[in-house]
C-alpha cells in the first residue's frame, strides 16, 4: 500500500523513517484513546447523574461556552503540539475528554442507557484490545490495509 496516496502530497515524507521508528508512538495512540474514552464516559455519567451538573449542562450558555473551549483546546493542541511538554499535552487531552463528556452528557437523557453503555463498552473493549495487541506484537498491519478497507465496506453494506 503506497502511503503517499493517503498522506498530504504537499508535505515532505521522510524516507528514512521505518515502522520500527514509529511503532512506539502508534502503540500509545490506542492507549491514550482508551484513556480519553474512559474519562469522557465517567464525566458524562457523573454529569447526567448529578442534578447540579445536569442543570449546568442543560444551560445553553454553559453548553456553548464548553463547546467553544473544546474547539479552542483542539486548535491550541494542534498549534502548540511541537512545543508542549508531554505532560502538558496529556493534561490538555484529559481536559478535552472531560469537556467532551460534559457536553455529551445530554445524550444520556435522550437515548436508552443500555444502548449507550453497549456503545461505550464495545468501543472501550476495542481500544483496550488494540492497545494490548500493539504492546505485545511486532506485526505491521499496514500490509493488511486493502483487506481492512474491504471489511469496512462489507460492514457498511451489512449495516444498511
Amino acid at each position: 500500500m503506497d502511503m503517499t496516496q493517503i498522506l498530504d502530497r504537499e508535505r515532505a515524507i521522510p524516507v528514512d523513517v521505518s515502522y520500527a521508528d514509529v511503532r512506539s508512538v502508534f502503540k500509545w495512540v490506542y492507549a491514550w484513546m482508551f484513556v480519553g474514552l474512559i474519562v469522557t464516559s465517567v464525566i458524562a455519567f457523573m454529569t447526567a447523574s448529578t442534578p447540579a451538573l445536569l442543570a449546568l449542562a442543560l444551560n445553553p450558555v454553559t453548553l456553548i461556552i464548553a463547546m467553544v473551549v473544546q474547539f479552542g483546546l483542539v486548535i491550541a493542541l494542534s498549534w502548540a503540539m511541537p512545543r508542549l511538554s508531554p505532560s502538558m499535552a496529556a493534561g490538555m487531552f484529559v481536559v478535552y475528554a472531560g469537556l467532551l463528556g460534559f457536553t455529551l452528557s445530554v445524550i444520556l437523557l435522550v437515548f436508552d442507557l443500555g444502548s449507550i453503555a453497549i456503545a461505550f463498552g464495545t468501543t472501550s473493549v476495542l481500544f483496550a484490545t488494540m492497545t494490548m495487541f500493539a504492546f505485545t506484537t511486532d506485526i505491521d498491519l499496514t500490509r493488511f490495509g486493502n483487506l481492512f478497507f474491504m471489511g469496512i465496506i462489507g460492514l457498511i453494506i451489512v449495516g444498511v
